[in-house]
């Protein structure tokens, strides 16, 4: 049986919210199921809202394979990369427009996953010292 804090689980999950943004933005880029597309972009909150989610997304994705226990700004890192590029791609893109405020919506979700990683992070080491120190006799509970 698997368990959520398995590296099988992370992987699945660490792989799979990534591959269903890029064919979410592959399917608006070429024009199949726009219509979904758009629905989908209001239910999240409108297309800037959607910019923020996705971002979050694609840092907590990116930190479940990049070994969430050792450096948590790598994954924050590597996506406003990534962001940036698909920004940037978008200028060759023929249904697609570049624009700063969608990038600078992105770099938002990526701002909040990162506080919540640097803070879930600072929450488990933090346990993991003062159960250490009570293991040991050392703490007052």
């Amino acid at each position: 049986m698997l368990s959520l804090t398995s590296n099988k689980w992370r992987l699945i999950l660490g792989l799979m919210i990534p591959a269903v943004i890029l064919v979410a933005s592959l399917l608006r880029s070429t024009g199949f199921f726009i219509h979904d597309i758009y629905r989908l972009q209001e239910y999240l909150g409108g297309d800037k809202a959607t910019h923020a989610w996705m971002g979050m997304a694609v840092t907590l994705a990116l930190w479940l394979l990049l070994a969430p226990r050792r450096r948590w700004w790598a994954a924050p890192l590597v996506a406003a990369m990534v962001l940036l590029l698909d920004e940037a791609s978008q200028w060759w893109l023929p249904r697609r427009n570049f624009a700063l405020d969608d990038l600078a919506m992105g770099l938002v979700g990526v701002g909040a996953a990162a506080g919540l990683i640097a803070v879930g992070d600072g929450a488990v080491r933090g346990y993991r010292a003062w159960y250490r120190q009570r293991a040991q006799g050392r703490c007052d509970e």
